[in-house]
């Protein structure tokens, strides 16, 4: 080949490997045998470099034959020089080594695949780490440069290193042995990793141990789930019961509480099929092969199970048929997770019977048999029971004692309430008195206004009388006598005011007294009636002497000189006179005021009265409606049969018990209602007899 790439002669081994003829060749252009990223290559355009200063060089490069395909040459290129030593042609002499490469390039690509995949060390054939990639790096927590050059027991846990059998193991691989496993390995932190691995020992050609490689995946997280689901399993088969079969129903196992559970031992149920925990009827029956059916057909079953045991005993179960399948999906198992509900089933049961015998009424429902583990429950519920049936009979007693009291109240209201009418009568008629008594006093007070008036005329006409009797003093002697007469019933008069006035004093005393005194009221107004009746007859008796003394006077004119000292003393008398009627009509008035007062108290002490009457009236239906209610807490006690510490009054009692206490209470009522009318209406014709 020249200088300038052209190829001049080739061989019969190079035209066979590149697959052209010779005449192909002459001439042709080398580089057409490159491949085009290698014609780029700052190092093969370097080759040409030294070739043309006559340098040789050796490599191994790729060429591309006839049909594209690359051919793998170990080639040294040798420049051949001219006479003056300088090169004019390039000698390129080659050995095909596409077969080798090939070879090593699938061995070099299967080690990087590993590589890229899985954890990979490599030791002497001692366990002295030469190599280590990543993957190993990442899984045990070391850099490459804490590692290289120390002994594979640093990977070991505590202990493990200084066994037998570890120096064992790398004998055996120093010898040419292999080994593959799960091992357990110490990371850097001191942690436990799991490792699936390969320790493969390399030959050289001459079947010599050279090295150990080891190929690992970490599967720690795969072990600790591994673990768990052991653990879990574990935890299971000690609180449930766990059973065995293959598709077709035959017991496979059984764990020691489903032995206990259906009370066999193992070793009378392997082998034997599933229908003998099932009745006869359920056996036969297609629900039972349907029920197979679906876990063959890897359809899971869970759901309460009623099952026989040992010797015809039922048991109830709350399990799941779990379907087991194999790598192909295929159903190969099935495996039972079941808790003994039996106990439960009896509780509810038993509950169930008891609570129906109390919401029927009954009391002395209890549940007698042992519920085992919920021996708790049973002894809550016949405390509970009772505890009901006194609280019952408490309530009972109770609302029979509460109907008595309400009956007795009842009446104790009613006589209240008649008392309060009586006494609301009573006030009635003292009003009505107080009223005419009243009436009484102003007119007396306006008489005694008008008398007093009549006296100051009197008066008046007395002095001028008095200056002409002063010319007939003489004359008036007959006078004298009558005025003494005057004079005694000016007395008389006096009389009158004091009785009145000790009246007037009698009537505050039994106005306070109230109560009975009210029939005091009326003798203090006949008292005072007749008072009047004498003051009038008095003023009579003064009228029929004034005429008499009018006449005596006519007749006696001559006589009026002797009168004239007399006259001089009706003066004097007359004044006296006047100022005690000054004092009654006083008194008068003030009693009017007093007796006025009285009457407002009365009147309120009536409304009070009626007020207390009506909210009597209030308490009796207010008892009425107490009693309905006992009647009601009555029937409805009645209801429950059993209760201790007092009888259960019937339905019919305690109706006829409400009844008659109501009963009573609207006889007092009309009782009462008509004496009330019968007290007024005699008041009534009291105050119109008056």
């Amino acid at each position: 080949m020249t200088l300038d790439r052209k190829i001049v002669e080739a061989n019969d081994q190079f035209l066979a490997a590149a697959g052209y003829s010779r005449e192909e060749l002459k001439g042709m252009d080398y580089m057409l045998l490159v491949r085009p990223q290698d014609q780029k290559d700052v190092d093969y355009q370097k080759v040409w470099a030294d070739l043309a200063k006559g340098q040789s060089t050796q490599f191994i490069r790729p060429r591309l034959n006839k049909a594209g395909e690359e051919r793998w040459f170990d080639v040294s290129y040798l420049p051949v020089l001219e006479a003056g030593g300088k090169p004019h042609q390039v000698l390129v002499v080659a050995s095909d080594i596409t077969a080798m490469h090939l070879r090593r390039r699938d061995n070099r690509s299967k080690v990087d695949a590993l590589s890229r995949t899985m954890a990979v060390i490599e030791f002497d054939l001692k366990g002295t780490i030469l190599a280590a990639n990543s993957h190993f790096l990442d899984a045990t927590g070391y850099r490459l440069d804490e590692i290289v050059g120390k002994h594979h027991r640093m990977f070991m846990p505590p202990g493990e290193a200084d066994r037998p059998d570890y120096a064992k193991f790398w004998n055996d691989l120093g010898a040419g042995a292999s080994f593959s496993g799960q091992v357990r390995r110490r990371t850097k932190s001191g942690e436990i990793c799991w490792l699936e691995a390969t320790y493969e020992t390399l030959l050289d050609p001459e079947g010599c141990p050279f090295k150990v490689v080891k190929y690992a995946f970490d599967i720690t997280a795969n072990k600790n789930r591994e673990a768990e689901c052991d653990a879990k399993l574990a935890s299971i088969e000690m609180v449930q019961a766990v059973i065995e079969f293959d598709a077709q129903g035959k017991i496979l196992r059984a764990n020691d509480r489903f032995c206990q559970t259906m009370g066999y031992s193992e070793a009378e149920i392997l082998g034997k099929q599933h229908v003998m925990f099932v009745d006869e009827a359920y056996a036969r029956s297609p629900d039972y092969a349907k029920f197979w059916e679906d876990l063959r057909a890897g359809v899971p079953q869970a759901r309460e199970f009623k099952r026989i045991g040992k010797n015809g005993r039922v048991v109830f179960i709350e399990a799941s048929y779990n379907p087991i399948r194999d790598a192909s999906g295929r159903v190969v198992k099935v495996v039972k997770f079941a808790v003994d509900t039996t106990i439960f089933q009896t509780a509810l049961t038993e509950v169930g019977a008891a609570l129906d015998r109390v919401s029927q009424g009954d009391l002395r429902a209890e549940i007698t048999t042992d519920l085992g583990p919920l021996e708790k429950l049973r002894i809550a519920f016949n405390g509970t029971i009772s505890k009901l049936r006194d609280i019952i009979g408490s309530v009972a007693a109770n609302a029979s004692d509460l109907g008595q009291e309400a009956q007795a109240i009842a009446a104790g209201s009613t006589e209240l309430s008649r008392r309060t009418e009586m006494q609301a009568a009573t006030l009635e008629q003292s009003a009505a008195a107080l009223e005419e008594l009243s009436g009484s006093i102003s007119g007396t007070t306006e008489l005694t206004h008008s008398a007093r008036a009549e006296i100051e005329e009197t008066a008046r006409e007395a002095k001028t009388s008095a200056e002409i009797v002063d010319q007939t003093v003489q004359a008036m002697t007959a006078i004298a006598e009558a005025s003494r007469q005057i004079s005694s019933i000016a007395g008389v008069i006096d009389d009158i005011a004091f009785q009145t006035n000790l009246l007037a004093l009698n009537a505050g005393v039994e106005a306070a007294r109230a109560g009975e005194a009210g029939r005091g009221f009326a003798v203090v107004a006949s008292e005072v009636r007749a008072l009047a009746q004498n003051s009038a007859g008095a003023a009579r008796e003064i009228s029929g002497l004034l005429v008499a003394s009018e006449k005596r006077v006519a007749e006696g004119v001559t006589m009026v000189n002797r009168a004239g000292g007399a006259l001089q003393n009706i003066m004097q008398r007359v004044d006296s006179v006047t100022g005690k009627m000054e004092a009654i009509s006083s008194a008068a008035s003030e009693q009017a005021n007093g007796v006025k007062e009285m009457n407002n108290a009365v009147a309120d002490l009536d409304r009070t009265t009626q007020q207390n009457a009506a909210m009597a009236e209030e308490t009796n239906a207010a008892i009425l409606t107490l009693n309905q209610r006992v009647e009601e807490v009555l029937q409805e006690v009645a209801f429950f049969d059993g209760a201790q510490g007092q009888p259960q009054p019937s339905r019919d009692n305690a109706s006829m018990f409400v009844r008659q206490t109501g009963a009573q209470a609207l006889r007092l009522d009309r009782k009462r209602s008509v004496e009330a009318s019968l007290d007024h209406e005699r008041a009534r014709g009291s105050r119109i007899a008056n």
